[in-house]
């Protein structure tokens, strides 16, 4: 084909086909960065979710221990009364 076959049009349609694929590139750009940006936060956001669930089990089992250790105190004080006032 020659330069006449394509006509200014034809030079017109090429020119809009590759403004379009400049275009769709950007997007496909904007579109990995987005993806990127998202899975970085999620990934952060998870990390804190994890260490929140971590402090959450260490500080109920630190509860739990506290409760268990006063409920023998307590136990040991109803005992010993219990016991002086079988005594008199």
């Amino acid at each position: 084909p020659t330069l006449d076959h394509f006509g200014s049009t034809g030079f017109q349609e090429l020119s809009f086909f590759r403004q379009n694929l400049i275009r769709f590139g950007g997007i496909r750009s904007q579109l990995k960065q987005l993806q990127a940006d998202h899975l970085a936060y999620v990934e952060a956001h998870g990390q804190r979710l994890e260490a929140r669930l971590q402090e959450n089990r260490k500080h109920k089992s630190k509860v739990l221990a506290d409760i268990e250790v006063l409920q023998k105190e307590l136990d040991d004080l109803i005992a010993e009364a219990e016991a002086e006032a079988e005594e008199e």
